[in-house]
């Protein structure tokens, strides 16, 4: 997929991981509310999940640097090829013309 698509789909995931960051804590909130005072607990609960996230968050940069890295590494690749085999035709007609 690429494109408007691929661009559609990328935000899709970014709604519904932004969804599950924000409403998981709050449900587990509520949940341990009914079960008796939480206040003790809940900046722990929201410091590790805030903590969690930013491993998550750390993970997909890195993801995305080494895929658009890859991506650069190989546009060079074929860039360089091109180049050569242009060379190589220039050199060629050069002894021929000689």
């Amino acid at each position: 997929m690429t494109g408007p698509t691929r661009i559609r789909l990328g935000r899709i995931w970014l709604i519904v991981l932004a969804a599950f960051a924000i409403g998981l804590p709050v449900i587990v909130v509520i949940v341990m509310e009914r079960n008796g005072p939480i206040w003790p607990s809940v900046p722990i609960l929201l410091g590790s999940w805030v903590v969690v996230l930013l491993i998550i968050r750390s993970v997909i940069l890195y993801k995305t640097y080494v895929w658009g890295f890859r991506k650069q590494r190989e546009t060079a690749r074929q860039n360089i090829g091109r180049l050569e085999a242009r060379i190589e035709e220039a050199e060629q007609r050069s002894r021929d013309n000689h």
